[in-house]
């Protein structure tokens, strides 16, 4: 089986040989992050940190995307949303709200006298139970709404 950095360096390929330039430069970008990582690191990354990569990539993305619709510029906010489609196969799926929600349950019930005190901690084991496929936000929203009940 391919490994993420495999598909991506076929992406970059693919998209030179249809002359692809959106396609083209967002791999590139993807393709460059991933070597500044490891760099930083020191060593080859593996496919879950190359996930982790481009989480932030597409998180980027999402947020120019807001950002540009705020300011009324829907042409670049497109631009982005374009991307962000572009680098949604390479995702990890995240779970759904539901899926979240019953983790949150189970982290308070495991937390003797749970408060908003607790917050910061309860969302970190929920987390990691996640195994990095929720949502921060979703889970800090969830979490609060459960400790507020």
């Amino acid at each position: 089986m391919e490994n993420i950095s495999d598909k991506i360096e076929q992406e970059i390929l693919t998209a030179a040989k249809n002359k692809d330039e959106a396609r083209l430069s967002l791999f590139r970008m993807v393709k460059a992050a991933i070597k500044n990582k490891e760099i930083e690191k020191g060593a080859t990354l593996g496919d879950k940190e190359i996930s982790e990569v481009l989480k932030k990539e597409a998180k980027k993305r999402k947020e120019a995307e807001e950002a540009f619709a705020k300011g009324g510029r829907e042409d670049l906010a497109q631009k982005e949303k374009n991307e962000s489609d572009m680098l949604a196969p390479y995702l990890p799926v995240s779970k759904t709200e539901d899926e979240i929600k019953t983790i949150v349950a189970s982290v308070i019930s495991e937390t003797e006298g749970a408060s908003m005190s607790d917050m910061g901690k309860i969302i970190k084991t929920v987390m990691e139970k996640a195994g990095g496929e929720a949502e921060g936000s979703i889970v800090s929203r969830l979490v609060k709404e459960s400790l507020s009940k």
